[in-house]
């Protein structure tokens, strides 16, 4: 099976990468649907944006652009009526779509963690007040996803039927990732869904296996074919921008900074067991 598979995606690299490694994909895996791993392209993100022409523009952000699209587009379809977002930051266009929705009832937490790139501290908190006044409908909690003992009698467990992040799973290390999964595991309803967006430099594949090995260890169901994850088609993948990632987000490292490489994002589609 495996020597097929690598004679697929060999042909793939030379006729139509797409069709034929989702082919390979599905032979693998003996089902007749693809694997749920959503790499970012530009095409979805052109398609995606049709809903929401504001956000077809140039932009500095585009990873955060394609999440925050990714989401809107599966509350549209989907219609939770539950909403629980972690890690917002303090603003994003994409925010303004989302948290003046009346369909939903919306939760966001977030609080100061030092990062080189947002405000000092007296800074931050001024500017989360006027997002908390700006939109009076959401549910705001001034604290970070992943202490469920600190944020007990603040934040339901088993109530929410989605929970969301735009680019920030990426920002934690591996302990802190999984406490942050399992606390969104303990939220969730039976049935609800984790979507999160995750950047990762493109062709890391190491740091994908690992996080989809944690998404489910924390109890999450997730369908994603790693063996064949090595024959991703990275062609037409939505990049961050690279003078930000140099100016803004390695900012920290001063004048030895080296680009550490084009960064792509793609979809957490994990769902928690209806039998949990």
């Amino acid at each position: 099976m495996k020597n097929e598979l690598k004679r697929i995606a060999q042909v793939a690299w030379k006729r139509n990468p797409k069709e034929n490694w989702e082919r390979a994909t599905r032979k693998l895996s003996g089902q007749s649907t693809r694997s749920d791993l959503r790499v970012a392209t530009v095409d979805e993100w052109w398609q995606l944006g049709r809903a929401y022409p504001l956000m077809r523009r140039g932009s500095h952000t585009p990873l955060k652009d394609y999440g925050y699209l990714a989401i809107l587009n599966y509350i549209d379809s989907a219609h939770p009526k539950r909403v629980f977002e972690f890690g917002h930051g303090l603003w994003h266009s994409g925010m303004d779509s989302l948290y003046t929705r009346t369909d939903i009832e919306l939760w966001s937490c977030d609080d100061n963690v030092g990062v080189e790139y947002y405000a000092d501290r007296q800074e931050w908190q001024t500017k989360y007040d006027a997002l908390k006044a700006k939109y009076p409908n959401v549910h705001f909690v001034q604290m970070l996803l992943g202490d469920p003992e600190k944020a007990r009698g603040i934040i339901p467990n088993n109530y929410f039927d989605l929970v969301i992040s735009v680019s920030v799973l990426e920002e934690l290390q591996p302990k802190v990732f999984e406490q942050v999964l399992r606390h969104a595991y303990q939220i969730l309803l039976p049935g609800g869904k984790l979507l999160c967006s995750m950047d990762l430099v493109i062709g890391d594949i190491d740091t994908l296996k690992a996080r989809i090995s944690s998404v489910r260890q924390c109890g999450f169901e997730w369908k994603v074919d790693e063996t064949a994850l090595k024959f991703i088609w990275w062609d037409n993948v939505l990049m961050e921008d690279q003078f930000m990632i140099m100016v803004g987000y390695q900012r920290q490292e001063g004048e030895t900074r080296h680009f550490r490489g084009n960064y792509t994002t793609v979809m957490i589609e994990a769902v928690k067991p209806r039998a949990a």
